[in-house]
């Protein structure tokens, strides 16, 4: 039988790895009371679907995969609701982004990144004119 665990993520700081807690039931006879025990669990996640607070069940390998990691990503039972809104906004926003440069190339007939560029000219060549007649100025004060 495979030992199957299931716990939160609490880290995903290294690449295809993550870090889950796990809570097993213990009974103690002396004080004839059950307590819960925590461990941490490496466990190999080989696409990066994880995140902190995702609810996941993992699978004991049969070897171990490194030094520390022997269990691997069965299934994500609940994805962190928080992570998953902040994606879905992500997304909505990089699609607001994308429609709003093809409607402002339709309107303007070129690329925006042209016209940027063509307006940093303009306004150095403004720049550099005001500068000839402040030259042109100071030279009339002068005499």
């Amino acid at each position: 039988m495979v030992n199957m665990y299931v716990g939160r993520v609490l880290s995903r700081k290294m690449q295809k790895t993550g870090v889950i807690r796990i809570s097993t039931p213990v009974y103690v006879p002396k004080y004839k009371i059950w307590i819960t025990r925590q461990s941490k669990l490496f466990f190999h996640d080989p696409n990066e679907e994880t995140h902190v607070g995702d609810e996941v069940q993992v699978a004991h390998f049969g070897k171990k995969i490194s030094k520390n990691k022997s269990f691997i990503l069965d299934k994500i039972i609940q994805k962190n609701p928080v992570v998953a809104n902040l994606q879905r906004e992500v997304a909505d926003a990089q699609n607001a982004e994308r429609t709003f440069k093809q409607i402002e190339e339709e309107l303007l007939g070129e690329s925006v990144f042209k016209v940027k560029i063509n307006q940093r000219r303009r306004t150095q060549e403004e720049i550099e004119k005001e500068m000839e007649e402040e030259d042109i100025e100071m030279e009339q004060r002068t005499n």
